[in-house]
């Protein structure tokens, strides 16, 4: 077994039933055992269970492969969280030679900013020799996550950032960040949960090239269990005429008349869209509205919050880290790129359920409209945030 004076954890082989049996390892003030090995804990959950102990299975494999990188942040977090509470932990693997030292000095990193000294195969450390000898991801990009998760737990670093998120700019990247914003306030200007509105042309009224065919509206209907799990979704109805109820949870409107489907393809002869940079803009944001709009239940997973300014950049970054790596960069910024006289690309950063991502949909000239589809299935991730953002 391996102690470490920056914290109270220690790097341990397998755990025997006669460890488990010896008061100076299982002690009175450890909370946790995390298990790095293949096989799992030779002791049942009961056992944790009853002694008020956690026990964490997540298994790494040797140098001869991808260690796992993802699951050694996992168990870095772990091993911050107790050690904010001065609570022991104990890192095992097999014989506690490797894997469950690079675990302690990746937590080492992310709690001290630098690496601890530990010699191996002629390397500083076995995380250092992991990450030259392909068995982890480039070191630079290991210690740019470690810090970015010790951030986190850093009380003094936490306030700095909410003194920064206080002090960020609320100045839009530009005009498409503009309108967004007062898009926005259109759409939060509504009681769409409520279903007090007439319709939904309000939200249009800062909108300069895109309009809807005279004698035309633009509407929208809760899709899926009203008022449990369910989502609004947009269509264009003639003036006048009755408000679409769905009569069960599979009901739509007529197809041509149904401006997005779950967020997944756009496309109505009704909606008169100029095909120029702010038209296509303009276009895009009816796309989006409904991911901008209340939902019920598992339509908070598909909502986004798009990013306009340094302030909506921060307003949800968790590390400075993050932040400083974003802030003023071109890629978030909302942008149209004409490829042709019938082709646009939109590009646009947005926070939304498991963090940062970078959308683009691919635009296309549909006679006096325009046709809208993702070009990739799944928007590019730029900072990844387990699911608790609140949109």
């Amino acid at each position: 077994m391996k102690s470490y004076s920056f914290s109270k954890v220690s790097a341990h082989g397998y755990l025997t039933e006669a460890d488990y049996d010896n008061k100076s390892i299982i002690t009175e003030d450890l909370k946790q055992i995390i298990n790095v090995a293949i096989r799992p804990f030779e002791k049942p959950l009961s056992y944790f269970s009853e002694r008020k102990l956690i026990g964490h299975h997540i298994p790494l494999y040797e140098e001869n492969c991808d260690t796992g990188f993802k699951k050694i942040l996992k168990a870095v977090n772990y091993l911050l969280h107790w050690d904010k509470r001065e609570m022991r932990s104990i890192v095992c693997c097999d014989f506690g030679n490797y894997r469950s030292r690079t675990v302690v000095e990746a937590f080492h990193y992310a709690k001290m900013g630098f690496h601890f000294e530990d010699e191996y195969k002629g390397y500083t450390n076995h995380l250092i020799y992991s990450c030259s000898t392909g068995h982890l991801p480039p070191l630079a990009e290991v210690e740019y996550e470690l810090k970015r998760l010790g951030e986190q737990y850093d009380s003094s670093t936490q306030a700095n950032l909410d003194r920064m998120k206080e002090a960020a700019s609320e100045k839009c990247y530009n005009d498409f960040a503009r309108k967004t914003e007062e898009y926005l306030r259109l759409i939060n200007g509504l009681d769409i949960k409520g279903n007090e509105y007439e319709n939904l042309s309000p939200i249009m009224a800062c909108f300069k090239q895109v309009r809807i065919k005279k004698g035309y509206v633009l509407d929208g209907f809760q899709a899926g269990i009203p008022r449990f799990d369910s989502s609004m979704h947009l269509y264009v109805r003639k003036e006048g005429s009755d408000k679409f109820i769905p009569s069960d949870q599979n009901d739509f409107p007529r197809q041509s008349s149904l401006l997005s489907f779950q967020g997944e393809k756009m496309e109505s002869q009704e909606v008169i869209v100029p095909f120029n940079e702010e038209g296509i803009w303009e276009a895009v944001l009816i796309y989006i509205a409904p991911r901008l709009m209340p939902g019920y239940w598992h339509w908070i997973m598909a909502r986004i919050r798009p990013v306009t300014s340094d302030s909506s950049l921060i307003s949800k970054c968790k590390t400075i880290l993050d932040y400083e790596k974003y802030t003023g960069s071109d890629i978030i910024q909302p942008k149209v790129f004409m490829q042709s006289d019938n082709r646009a690309v939109v590009r646009f950063a947005a926070w939304g359920w498991y963090g940062l991502r970078l959308w683009e949909l691919d635009v296309y000239k549909d006679g006096e409209s325009v046709r809208i589809e993702k070009a990739d299935e799944t928007p590019r991730t730029l900072i990844h945030y387990e699911p608790k953002i609140k949109l």
